[in-house]
C-alpha cells in the first residue's frame, strides 16, 4: 500500500476525484449535518492506527488511507476509508 507521500500532487487530486465520484454514486455527499451548508474541502490522509495501549511504534506505523471531507463553514469533518470505497493508493 502506498502512502500519499509517494504520490505526485496530480495523482493525489485524481484519487480525491475518484473517491468523490464513488461517494456521489452512493449518495453519501450531502449538506453538512452540523450547519446544513454544502461547502466541502477534500483531502487524502494516512490515518494512523494502533492497538491501545501503545507500547511501541512500528516504522511505518499501520495506517488506513482516508479521504476527509471538511465543511468550509463550520469545520465538521467526515472520514472515509479508501479501502472500503475500493480505491487503492
Amino acid at each position: 500500500m502506498a502512502s500519499t507521500a509517494q504520490l505526485t500532487q496530480e495523482q493525489i487530486q485524481a484519487k480525491i476525484a475518484e473517491a468523490l465520484r464513488v461517494l456521489k454514486e452512493r449518495g453519501l455527499i450531502a449538506t453538512c449535518p452540523r450547519c446544513g451548508k454544502n461547502s466541502w474541502r477534500a483531502d487524502l490522509l494516512a490515518y494512523f492506527v494502533s492497538v491501545m495501549p501503545v507500547q511501541g511504534v512500528s516504522v511505518p506505523p499501520p495506517h488506513i488511507p482516508t479521504l476527509t471531507l471538511t465543511c468550509n463553514i463550520c469545520g465538521s469533518t467526515q472520514l472515509y476509508n479508501l479501502n472500503i470505497l475500493g480505491i487503492t493508493l
